[in-house]
């Protein structure tokens, strides 16, 4: 549960670090 909880704590710190980039690449290529 543990490793679970940090486990998505981590996606998350990713997903918003990432999501900027993610719109613009979608933005690009769709």
């Amino acid at each position: 549960m543990i490793y679970h909880n940090v486990h998505t704590f981590i996606l998350t710190k990713i997903d918003n670090f990432f999501n900027p980039f993610s719109k613009v690449v979608l933005t690009i290529f769709c």
